[in-house]
């Protein structure tokens, strides 16, 4: 016997197996090499088939508990609390449990329609398949920059996605830049300007284009007037002749923009509007505020629209 095996504790192994360790070293290397390939194979497949059966006991025994007595609805209900959270690709995880958990987490779309940063950079097959797993729920997207995360780098699939999303199914979007985020806004919403485009669902709107150290650490807090002037503001906005959802913003309520650089005629208004927070870079003076006559005219606008 050569000494290739001599590491192994093979007294264990099956009948078959042994017997062919035990002819290493045959004359007839073509016959044993063929023998050696057939028995490889049966192990392997005898490998899956041991999987497979470890894999059901182990989901046995994770719905073998108290909580998996709870009816459907009742733990959908408390999944759907605990994501709130944890990052949408958490529920992929919960998929996993037991067979019971991954027909209620695949039974309720509304466990894939929230994007958040943290999945948008893993990858963009990732993101695209939680989008196709929401259908056709109402989606939101949450971007609070690269701060926080092993990449600074801007996520190209995102155009691409705000682009696919907004004209039917996007609810919610929330998109602030931080310190590490390189991007022009322009072309990031390139399909929002478009004389056509429109956003039927879209209920919450927050655009911040603005980069100041420690500002996403305060919690979001609108900064104040001198830190505003320091000047510390990058400059990749919107156009001020850019109009944001010409075609119509119908059901959008909350809108906060923040140094964008959109005049007040480019802003989506609509009937349902109730909270609106604007902020602009001091340099651009009176260039995005609204002229007596153009704010009369949007409230008289928005009043015609509820009537």
């Amino acid at each position: 016997m050569l000494s290739t095996t001599a590491n192994f504790d093979y007294s264990s192994f099956s009948g078959a197996s042994r017997l062919l360790i035990e002819a290493l070293g045959a004359s007839d290397t073509a016959s044993y090499h063929s023998k050696i390939n057939k028995r490889v194979k049966e192990l392997e497949r005898e490998a899956l088939r041991i999987g497979q059966e470890i894999s059901a006991l182990k989901s046995c025994r994770n719905a073998a508990s108290g909580t998996n007595r709870l009816p459907p609805e009742v733990l959908a209900r408390i999944f759907l609390f605990v994501s709130k959270f944890h990052t949408c690709t958490d529920i992929l995880n919960v998929a996993h449990v037991c067979r019971r958990w991954r027909s209620i987490v695949l039974d309720h779309r509304q466990f894939f329609s929230d994007l958040q940063g943290s999945t948008i950079l893993q990858s963009e097959a990732l993101t695209m398949t939680m989008i196709g797993m929401s259908e056709p729920a109402p989606f939101s997207l949450i971007w609070t920059g690269a701060k926080g995360s092993t990449e600074c780098e801007w996520p190209p699939n995102m155009s691409a996605l705000l682009s696919a999303t907004y004209d039917h199914r996007l609810k919610s979007l929330v998109f602030w830049k931080s310190d590490q985020d390189e991007f022009i806004l322009s072309e990031v919403f390139c399909n929002w300007y478009d004389r056509k485009s429109r956003s039927p669902l879209l209920e919450k709107l927050s655009v911040m284009n603005i980069v100041i150290d420690g500002y996403y650490k305060s919690g979001g807090k609108l900064p104040d007037t001198g830190v505003l002037k320091s000047g510390h503001l990058k400059q990749a906005m919107f156009g001020r002749e850019h109009t944001l959802l010409k075609g119509g913003a119908p059901a959008l309520r909350d809108m906060t923009l923040s140094h964008v650089g959109l005049a007040w005629k480019g802003l989506p208004f609509g009937p349902s509007l109730v909270h609106l927070n604007l902020l602009e870079d001091h340099r651009f003076g009176n260039a995005c505020r609204p002229t007596t006559s153009e704010f009369i005219d949007t409230q008289a606008d928005a009043s015609t629209r509820v009537n």
